[in-house]
């Protein structure tokens, strides 16, 4: 297990960190938030991505892709019988 933080999840994903982070409240992305270690004491947190999160998340993007490219095939309409023959 690596973990990423946003810059480099988003350089992954090639998406913006907004869009990581809105990855996240959605539920596709689940954060690993840890204490921030410096010197200088601070309540701020580090968020961080597991990689094989990120893979997966990659990973069924295109099955979904996959699954779902007869919605932008179109049919050609069907041609309506002439019953008078």
């Amino acid at each position: 297990m690596k973990l990423l933080n946003r810059k480099e999840t988003a350089d992954i994903l090639k998406c913006s960190v907004s869009k990581v982070i809105q990855l996240e409240e959605k539920g596709y992305l689940i954060p690993v938030k840890l204490p921030q270690t410096t010197e200088a004491k601070s309540d701020r947190t580090l968020i961080l991505y597991d990689s094989d999160d990120i893979q997966r998340l990659i990973d069924s993007s295109k099955d979904f892709s996959k699954a779902n490219k007869d919605i932008f095939i179109k049919d050609e309409p069907e041609k309506e019988q002439d019953d008078s023959e």
